[in-house]
């Protein structure tokens, strides 16, 4: 079984099995349009998502959860711009959608942005 090496808080080296690492379940990179939803590969499990808007060099860390076979998601921290609301306006949405069975992501910023997103579970 392969390992990885990680430095824990404490500056402690530790091994650590690849089963136990944290892997990425989704990820989106794109160019999107000012008023466009994009749909990611990203479903509803509990994991958190990292979202990146490019052009603009800003972040934010979401919070995302099965609440009994419906997703939702939560910002955890970043910019101001990101909510987990969809149609906010001035902002980047980031919300699951019961349609697509996955999280989308809405620029309502006014302009096009390079964005990217991944999911960790």
């Amino acid at each position: 079984m392969k390992s990885h090496e990680v430095i824990l808080k404490t500056g402690k080296r530790n091994q650590v099995a690849e089963s136990e690492m944290i892997g990425i379940k989704g990820e989106l990179s794109s160019a999107v349009a000012d008023t466009e939803i994009v749909t990611t590969s990203i479903e509803y499990k509990t994991g958190l998502i990292i979202v990146e808007d490019s052009t603009n060099n800003d972040s934010a860390l979401f919070n995302v959860y099965n609440d009994g076979g419906t997703g939702t998601s939560a910002k955890v921290s970043g910019g101001t711009v990101f909510t987990a609301t969809k149609d906010t306006a001035a902002s980047i949405n980031v919300f699951y959608d019961a349609t697509a069975e996955a999280i989308q992501i809405q620029n309502l910023t006014g302009g096009a942005i390079d964005l990217t997103a991944k999911a960790l579970v």
